[in-house]
């Protein structure tokens, strides 16, 4: 004969509370990372300053100060923002104090979606290789500062909602 399942109260009070988050109308959590993708960091972003404004305010960015430098990636956050308004990023270009390029990019936010803005200095559209990117834009740099005729700063935007990343992330041993 089976014993009866015994489950200790704690457990089944989060267990309701997750069930139940969300259901009074209110919209998910998301939440933003920014990387800045380039050989060597800071190298070509030298003088980078970001700033992202939502509804929730602003915050601002710095390379490599604000941002986690791993070889050919920076990363800043995540951070949480708003799930829905728009949000809109803007960066400047300027090593050595002189302005080389500078733009911004704006788009609608999303409940409980892991955003991603990331950042490159390439001839190519990167979007063509992104899997979730949702747009892009290019920026020019002032000619002098090009690493080829052809070069500019490229954005790209995009992510996935929170459970598909749970869902598609594989586990680790």
């Amino acid at each position: 004969m089976m014993g009866r399942l015994r489950i200790p109260l704690p457990l089944l009070a989060a267990a309701a509370l997750l069930l139940f988050a969300g259901c009074d109308g209110e919209t998910a959590p998301s939440e933003m990372s920014l990387r800045v993708r380039a050989e060597p960091l800071p190298g070509p972003f030298a003088g980078l300053t970001v700033e992202v404004r939502t509804s929730a305010g602003v915050r601002t960015f710095a390379m490599p100060g604000d941002f986690d430098v791993e070889r050919t990636v920076a990363t800043a956050g995540p951070f949480p923002v708003p799930s829905s308004g728009r949000a809109t990023v803007a960066f400047v270009l300027e090593p050595g104090g002189v302005r080389i390029s500078s733009g911004e990019v704006s788009f609608p936010m999303r409940p409980d979606f892991r955003w991603g803005v990331d950042f490159f200095r390439l001839q190519d559209d990167p979007a063509r290789l992104c899997f979730g990117c949702q747009g892009s834009e290019s920026f020019p740099i002032l000619f002098e500062a090009r690493r080829n005729p052809e070069e500019s700063v490229w954005i790209t935007w995009g992510g996935v909602e929170e459970g598909a990343v749970a869902a598609t992330t594989p586990e680790t041993p």
